[in-house]
């Protein structure tokens, strides 16, 4: 997978020097503290993706205070500005599904991974990743900017937004998730900027 990220990493405008940090092995790294041997940033994400996931006290938290809850914010169709309610009768409600979907799978995990802030920073951080959803297969295939002004505004879109909320302070951010917060500390100790992180977060959330 190495190749491959590491070209997503470039077509995204990270600095030679910061791709190479996120493949190198930095052994006195705070987030390598504990582990059995140094890893690299890249393998330290999925090793951190594990950590938040793994079944235990972690897991348990992360399901009943974000998860959870939001699929049953999701499925409470007596809000009248429910996305994907289209009408109500006596008998019950009529709903588009694919509105329903994206309320609890794309809507449901940003905000157990992000927490309210990153809806502060861009209200509209959905809509982009929709319009990036239908467009992405031309970052996949290299097309020119002339062929794929509409993905690349939608990615445009993305990276600020997640580089904004990268930028906000800890104190407006007290309910991300152990992820985020892990990979952010992590991806600026190795020398990251904003945007960069910003590029990651987006990648990540994409996959």
């Amino acid at each position: 997978m190495d190749p491959i990220s590491d070209e997503m990493y470039t077509r995204l405008g990270i600095s030679l020097k910061s791709k190479k940090a996120l493949f190198d092995h930095h052994p006195d790294a705070t987030y390598n503290a504990g582990n059995a041997r140094p890893l690299s940033p890249t393998d330290m994400i999925i090793t951190l993706h594990q950590q938040q996931l793994h079944p235990g006290p972690r897991l348990d938290e992360f399901m009943t205070t974000k998860v959870l809850p939001g699929i049953f914010q999701s499925l409470n169709f007596r809000k009248e500005s429910h996305a994907a309610l289209l009408s109500t009768s006596g008998t019950g409600h009529t709903i588009s599904l694919v509105k329903l979907c994206t309320d609890v799978f794309i809507r449901g995990t940003t905000d157990a991974y992000f927490g309210s802030a990153i809806w502060t920073v861009q209200p509209d951080l959905l809509e982009f990743f929709i319009r990036w959803e239908y467009t992405n297969w031309k970052f996949l295939f290299q097309l020119p900017a002339m062929m794929s002004r509409d993905m690349l505004a939608a990615r445009g879109e993305l990276v600020r937004a997640f580089t904004k909320y990268c930028e906000l302070p800890d104190e407006q951010r007290q309910d991300r998730s152990y992820f985020i917060e892990k990979l952010e500390t992590m991806l600026r100790e190795v020398g990251l900027s904003s945007k960069e992180i910003g590029s990651v977060m987006m990648l990540h959330y994409w996959a």
